[in-house]
């Protein structure tokens, strides 16, 4: 039996979808291609309609099995290439149920090794070609994808120098001293544990980067009104944010606490997930999430974008750091936005002018004409 402060169940977040076009200038091979010699998990078509799949998208689930299949060795080349037939996948299938189930039959890997592949071709394609040529092993690959910028331009340093960029090397450059004895996610003992918490840090580190970047732009268009001096409407506003909020602190949660016996005045079968300490910015952070992520938290109308503006908005740049200035610039896309608007309802407001002007002229010139003529139609009559 496991408690936790707050129950909430979140899904899994399914991987993000990239343009496979942009294959480092190559464009995925999307004509059959002859497979290589395959094993034997591979080496015949899969049972499509046992899987779910309409005919619709069976041809071009087989045209990655087969691409798949033509693919040599484990360069550092063939890496991106998995990569873009991971990418590939995700965008036919619907969800990531979906691409779980058919990911061992269509590409013959599994999950997590897809996810790697997948990882490398989104967030290492600018500098495929200067990997390539340092010729870096795919396990160095997984590590530097979900690097921070500044740990990237570290190692493609090393590859620019000329000198192999090895695992150790790659783990100085991220500072995880505790796996520089060599030590696998694999291996048993401490050593292995600690290799195995490295990897999960790696990955959920880029993972809350991402999302808590996403949620920091998504409240900061969400304040917009407020910064144009109206009142946030909490009822459209606050539906969008409920998920991805949970979904960060329960990532926060996952790296960040500790698992520990209940203690006083619970059965001895009851465990708590509980924060490490409840005296940081990290614990801080968490209840802001918290009362963002619950229905019935919020507070009043009027001063919930004060609230916003003031408490939510700083925390979530304090944990993006050096990455919130990215997502801060749709404020400024927003601005221009506004600039353009005006410039346009302006222009309109002009245009309308004029043609009120014009039509007066024309009406005045039209009376003016009238009288005229009826004066001359008195005057031939008198």
């Amino acid at each position: 039996m496991k408690k936790m402060d707050k129950n909430t169940v979140v899904a899994s977040p399914a991987p993000q979808k990239a343009n496979v076009a942009s294959n480092g200038g190559k464009a995925l091979n999307t004509a059959p291609v002859r497979p290589a010699k395959a094993g034997k998990a591979r080496s015949e078509m899969p049972d499509y309609a046992s899987l779910g799949i309409n005919s619709a998208e069976i041809a071009q689930l087989e045209n990655l099995r087969l691409q798949s299949q033509s693919l040599g060795r484990l360069t550092t080349d063939q890496v991106f290439e998995r990569g873009a037939l991971v990418t590939a996948l995700q965008e036919i299938v619907p969800d990531q149920d979906s691409f779980v189930k058919l990911v061992k039959p269509v590409l013959g890997l599994s999950r997590r090794g897809a996810e790697n592949y997948g990882s490398v071709y989104r967030h290492l394609q600018p500098y495929r070609d200067k990997l390539v040529a340092g010729g870096v092993q795919a396990a160095v690959l997984y590590k530097l994808a979900v690097a921070e910028p500044h740990h990237i331009e570290e190692a493609l340093a090393v590859c620019e120098a000329g000198e192999a960029l090895t695992g150790k090397r790659m783990n100085a450059i991220l500072g995880q001293t505790d796996t520089l004895s060599g030590a696998r996610p694999e291996d048993g003992g401490a050593a292995g544990l600690r290799a195995r918490i490295a990897e999960k840090t790696a990955l959920g580190v880029a993972m809350v980067m991402e999302n808590g970047a996403a949620l920091l732009e998504q409240i900061l268009v969400t304040l917009e009104p407020f910064r144009q001096g109206r009142r946030i409407v909490v009822k459209d506003s606050q539906r969008p944010l409920i998920h991805p909020t949970r979904l960060l602190r329960e990532q926060i949660e996952t790296l960040t606490w500790l698992a520990q016996p209940a203690g006083k005045g619970y059965a001895d079968t009851v465990v708590h997930v509980k924060p490490l300490t409840r005296d940081d910015p990290w614990y801080a952070l968490w209840q802001t999430l918290e009362k963002l992520g619950g229905y019935e938290d919020w507070p009043a109308a009027g001063e919930v974008g004060p609230w916003l503006t003031e408490t939510v908005v700083p925390q979530l740049e304090w944990l993006l750091g050096p990455r919130a200035a990215k997502a801060n610039r749709v404020v400024e896309k927003l601005a221009r936005e506004a600039e353009a608007e005006k410039a346009k309802a302006d222009q309109t407001a002009d245009r309308l002018k004029l043609e009120k002007k014009r039509d007066r002229a024309r009406a005045k010139k039209a009376d003016a004409k009238a009288k005229l003529e009826a004066a001359r139609e008195m005057g031939k009559a008198a």
